[in-house]
């Protein structure tokens, strides 16, 4: 059904009528001011201008947004879809339940939409909010194997930036939140947990800030089969170029693992931090990265089968994490590893140089605290874990504080080791230097170097480090390494 309202002669009213329409069972109440283009039939409902949504109507149609700088008010109304609830087969192919494509400046309150492929598909988009929004019980599939499937779930967003997601629920489905391709989002407050694929998903999608969202039970597994491995469900994935996105005091627990940085297509991802998250409880590793340049602060990541799992991870931070109860044989314990088992902060199976472990505390874990290793095939001959800051972290209660095999260039200061049943164990490791125990130094010192970013052979280059200071201006000691 169609319906057309010429604008009005003559200035318009302060007032705005309310109109019921109906057509083949679906009904929607629909704000208009000035002209308004409106078109319903029983599978959608087009939206050119404001609208308001019956309160707690049950609606069998999508909403399709075909303009900008409008407001939908859903009022609580239900988008339900033709799939059935638990039937994969049928959600499959439910399609979408609100689709907007090129729009700009739309707001989304309070809405629902359930029975869907996906609950909501934003594409082209630009200064979106989607706020207080019930994407749940759309396509959810926690049976199936390993592998990926077509994308569906919650919401998906592609080609979007700078809009904000707020305050949203999308539960018992493949994935919660999908991001392609889109930047300089803010995601605050949602509740996009119990998902069989992922909670949070990013590909190529930079400069996004996720804030105090629950993310956790992103994990597809049979225990009740005895199966150990969750599929590569996790509660957040990074991959293919999603750089310098901030995330902060996400609960990201209970996943298989709970913060995933893949790179399955040899394209990483660089820059991005991670301020007080919980990852614990992961089924494997409660943080694991493929990718170099991430920073981690004060994050949580205990009782996992590993805390942090970082191969390949140079140029990496960790600063004020906790990771400990990792690999207990009452709890997580998957994938030992030959040698060290388990472990608070380890870094293994791919290249590892200039990383910086800082003032964390690794506890209770079933190996090492902190672990590194270089290529165990070649026993470091092809490659080895190299450049390494371990300072002032607190080593207790692990089978090793430190365990590390096939290293370089290793310095270690003020770091505390108590009841490791074990000891250390550092074998293989060239130049591991020790500093002298000085409980009053408790700053490092600020380094500055001065010198070009490229060199051109056969031309000298110079590099000068003398502007680098200690804070209590005690005297600094340089070493310099090239090659």
């Amino acid at each position: 059904m169609l319906m057309r309202f010429p604008k009005r002669s003559g200035p318009l009213k302060q007032c705005l009528t309310l109109i019921r329409v109906f057509s083949g069972g679906v009904f929607a109440i629909v704000m208009l001011a000035r002209s308004i283009l409106v078109s319903v039939s029983a599978d959608d409902i087009v939206v050119t201008n404001d609208l308001i949504l019956e309160k707690g109507a049950i609606l069998k149609a999508r909403l399709v947004v075909r303009a900008s700088h409008v407001t939908i008010e859903g009022n609580g109304a239900t988008l339900q879809g033709p799939g059935t609830v638990g039937e994969t087969n049928t959600l499959e192919q439910a399609g979408v339940g609100v689709l907007l494509e090129g729009s700009v400046n739309v707001t989304i309150r309070n809405l629902n939409a359930r029975g869907f492929a996906t609950g909501l598909l934003a594409r082209d988009g630009r200064a979106l909010l989607i706020e207080g929004c019930d994407f749940s019980d759309n396509y959810h599939n926690p049976k199936h194997g390993w592998g990926e499937l077509p994308p569906r779930g919650g919401l998906r967003l592609e080609h979007v930036r700078q809009s904000v997601v707020r305050n949203n629920k999308a539960n018992r489905v493949w994935d919660g939140l999908h991001f392609v391709d889109s930047d300089e989002n803010l995601i605050e407050d949602n509740d996009f947990w119990r998902c069989s694929n992922t909670c949070a998903k990013l590909w190529h999608s930079s400069r996004n800030r996720f804030l105090r969202n629950n993310l956790s039970y992103g994990i597809r597994i049979d225990r009740a089969a005895g199966e150990v491995h969750a599929r590569d469900s996790t509660s957040v994935l990074i991959e293919s170029g999603s750089d310098d996105n901030d995330w902060f005091r996400n609960d990201v627990t209970h996943g298989g693992d709970g913060i995933f940085i893949r790179v399955l297509n040899g394209w990483v991802s660089r820059g991005n931090v991670f301020v007080e998250n919980d990852a614990s409880y992961a089924n494997n590793n409660c943080i694991e990265s493929w990718s170099p340049g991430n920073i981690y602060i004060r994050n949580k990541a205990n009782y996992g089968s590993y805390g942090f799992w970082l191969g390949g991870s140079d140029q990496t931070v960790l600063i004020g994490n906790e990771s400990a109860f990792n690999g207990q044989t009452n709890g997580n314990h998957n994938a030992p590893e030959p040698g060290f088992g388990h472990g608070g902060i380890v870094i293994v199976g791919g290249p590892s140089s200039h990383t910086v472990i800082s003032g964390n505390w690794c506890h209770h874990n079933n190996g090492g605290g902190i672990v590194f290793r270089g290529d165990a095939a070649s026993k470091g001959a092809r490659w080895r874990t190299h450049h390494w800051i371990v300072q002032q972290n607190r080593l207790e209660n692990n089978r090793w504080g430190l365990w590390g095999r096939w290293g370089d260039e290793f310095w270690l200061a003020n770091n505390s080791a108590t009841n490791n049943v074990e000891g250390n164990s550092i074998a293989d490791t060239t130049h591991v230097r020790q500093a002298e125990d000085h409980r009053a130094v408790t700053l490092p010192p600020h380094a500055e170097l001065l010198g070009p970013s490229r060199a051109v052979v056969g031309m000298p280059v110079r590099f000068d480090a003398s502007s680098s200071r200690d804070s209590a201006g005690r005297p600094l000691h340089f070493r310099w390494t090239a090659g």
